[in-house]
């Protein structure tokens, strides 16, 4: 099925982005620009992507994002193998990169359901989450092995080849979404407007929203800053950079296996709360570690 290959370009693009930023520029302040530029579209587009998803059959939405996103990869690809790579085009096309993961995440969830129906969707839930978490620990391996080996034009080569393999791969599935995904006939402006409305009445929609978004802005923004963590601090490559981000999928991967081992006896919403508290408090050992680093 084509529901990692996000994952994994995701995962290779985040290495690949960051540990080039901090090489064109030596820039702490850079590389979390070139992040900003990564993740604005998400926050523009991404409110649209529900709609689009709607509207337009999703099997032509996946195959776009899908046939862009390989196109840049090529680009990025051609453009750092012919010497002409640098830092700007670098964040104007990886901003095209956000624009095409927020219109590709809501179609792909959402096709789920229209391939395998009610019954068996809370199924291939599980199994995405497994697979997504497989492919972040993948993505990121893979690309900071090949920074250190080929170089940044063989990495932006082989994230084009993951978009293609998951066109192939998923051809046999565009015929069953050829219809929109919903039946929506006011403007795009009134379904955004109810799309709003449905989430903010609901006290448990609206929490875990709000909670995401905080955690989005405040938190997880860690992860476009370990270039500059694995270099200046780990005194690492991009191998070790890979390693790092892949960890977190690692992490992820194993709690979803427990959550799905319990088969539904674990209260989630403790479970949602106490991860959101303990998270900070593990970036704040990470930085204790930094210390302890620096001073041996």
């Amino acid at each position: 099925t084509p529901i990692p290959t996000a994952q994994t370009t995701g995962g290779m693009d985040l290495v690949t982005l960051g540990w080039l930023a901090l090489e064109l520029t030596g820039s702490p302040f850079m590389v979390g620009l070139a992040a900003f530029a990564r993740s604005a579209p998400l926050m523009v587009v991404g409110p649209l992507g529900g709609v689009v998803a709607d509207r337009l059959p999703r099997g032509r939405v996946l195959v776009a994002a899908q046939a862009g996103g390989a196109a840049i990869a090529l680009a990025l690809g051609v453009i750092f193998a012919t010497g002409a790579g640098g830092y700007w085009p670098l964040v104007l096309l990886e901003s095209v990169f956000g624009a095409l993961w927020a219109l590709d995440f809501p179609a792909r969830r959402t096709a789920l359901y229209t391939i395998l129906g009610p019954p068996r969707v809370a199924q291939a839930v599980s199994l995405e989450t497994v697979s997504m978490q497989i492919a972040k620990m993948l993505g990121p391996l893979a690309a900071g092995l090949c920074l250190a080996r080929v170089g940044a034009a063989a990495c932006y080569a082989l994230m084009a080849v993951v978009y293609v393999m998951g066109l192939v791969a998923s051809a046999g599935f565009w015929g069953w979404l050829g219809a929109p995904g919903g039946h929506t006939s006011g403007s795009v402006v009134a379904s955004l407007r109810a799309g709003l409305r449905a989430a903010w009445t609901r006290a448990t929609v609206r929490a875990v929203l709000l909670v995401t978004i905080a955690m989005n802005v405040l938190f997880f923004p860690y992860q476009h800053m370990l270039p500059v963590f694995a270099r200046d601090v780990l005194l690492a490559g991009p191998t070790a950079l890979g390693a790092l981000i892949a960890a977190a999928g690692c992490g992820a991967l194993l709690g979803a296996l427990t959550i799905a081992s319990r088969h539904g006896h674990l209260a989630h919403g403790a479970l949602f709360a106490a991860a959101v508290l303990v998270s900070p408090v593990l970036l704040a050992a990470l930085r204790r570690g930094e210390r302890t680093v620096l001073l041996g």
